[in-house]
């Protein structure tokens, strides 16, 4: 059956606007899907956003015991030191002053260790 010019031109309108249908369902998904993004990489920087500000205050309370039980500590051993305490779970100063045990600190230089032994032995037999 031989088309004629009326049905081709209609047949070419007709996938024209489907072409057109498609493209806007497809920016309109790329725009949905974009804001998707953006919402949850607002929520993800939050969410890191609070869990960077408790491990600060963990890393301060931590580093701040250190520093008062090794006053001439250097920046770059209290930082090894609270962030080593913390990975391994001593996350509070009540917490390492009541469960510290000498192999918890063997990651420490000598005369380090030494001083917060020699504290750990204070505290238990002050109690």
């Amino acid at each position: 059956m031989p088309l004629n010019s009326r049905d081709v031109l209609l047949a070419y309108r007709d996938g024209v606007q489907q072409v057109d249908n498609m493209e806007y369902y497809h920016s309109q998904m790329k725009l949905k899907n974009r804001e998707t993004i953006q919402r949850t990489s607002t929520i993800s920087d939050a969410a890191i956003s609070v869990e960077e500000e408790d491990d600060n205050d963990t890393n301060k309370s931590v580093a701040d015991w250190l520093t008062q039980q090794l006053p001439h500590l250097n920046q770059n051993d209290l930082t090894t030191y609270s962030n080593r305490l913390r990975d391994d779970g001593f996350d509070s100063v009540s917490f390492i002053e009541e469960e510290m045990l000498l192999e918890d600190i063997s990651f420490m230089k000598k005369a380090h260790r030494r001083v917060i032994e020699r504290k750990i032995k204070e505290w238990r037999d002050s109690r």
